[in-house]
């Protein structure tokens, strides 16, 4: 579902882009999620007859302990580097480089780059199920199953990038697909933190997955852009 919605969001951006412009774009974003977040606040309730449920307030000093702790699980730091590492490379391509990339650096015509990072959506949609079920099946080789997906990514920008002139359409859109299932293959890292932190530690241990993959793709956004 979120792999859905996350296309639909990039097909309206893609037209807000076109018809509107990036200044008009990003405020209409922008505008869009603070009403979200408003709408949130005064509508949604955790039951009918209550407006939310909380547990016991947290000290700062209860969160250090708790961050703390979690990041010193090694299955945490597994998450995090397994999401840090198969997410960002799908994630710089479809937000920001993979079009001007496809264009100015492979000469390929605006339409096919359009076509490729739309390849690469279906992948990740495609993905997810499959590697939902591989993990499910076999939950000892998860690590396994990260290694593999981070190694296949680097052999295919490996050989994109060395190959003499501009790369095969064919060529690209392994590159895409294989990129693609890098994200939700970055799911594994949640699972990891679930299978080796007790329940009161599970939110902060996914806390810190989550920023892990997000970290990784903004660093290479501003490395690209240097």
């Amino acid at each position: 579902r979120f792999s859905i919605l996350s296309s639909v969001v990039r097909v309206l951006m893609t037209w807000s882009l076109s018809h509107l412009g990036w200044g008009r774009s990003f405020l209409l974003a922008a505008s869009l999620g603070l009403a979200v977040t408003l709408a949130v606040l005064l509508v949604v309730r955790d039951e009918p007859h209550t407006r939310s449920l909380r547990g016991p307030a947290m000290s700062l000093t209860h969160i250090r302990t708790s961050l703390s702790a979690s990041w010193e699980n090694p299955g945490t730091r597994l998450g995090f580097w397994a999401h840090f590492t198969t997410q960002f490379s799908g994630t710089v391509m479809g937000l920001l480089w993979g079009y001007p990339y496809f264009v100015q650096a492979e000469n390929t015509s605006e339409q096919f780059a359009g076509v490729l990072l739309t390849v690469m959506v279906v992948a990740v949609m495609a993905a997810g199920p499959i590697l939902g079920w591989a993990i499910g099946r076999f939950p000892w080789h998860r690590s396994t199953i990260v290694i593999g997906v981070v190694v296949s990514i680097m052999v295919a920008w490996t050989v994109v990038l060395l190959w003499p002139g501009d790369a095969p359409a064919w060529l690209l859109v392994v590159l895409v697909v294989i990129a693609g299932i890098g994200g939700p293959a970055s799911m594994i890292g949640f699972d990891l933190a679930r299978t080796f932190n007790p329940l009161d530690r599970l939110a902060s241990a996914t806390g810190i997955v989550n920023q892990a993959g997000f970290l990784a793709s903004l660093i290479s956004v501003v490395a690209v852009g240097l």
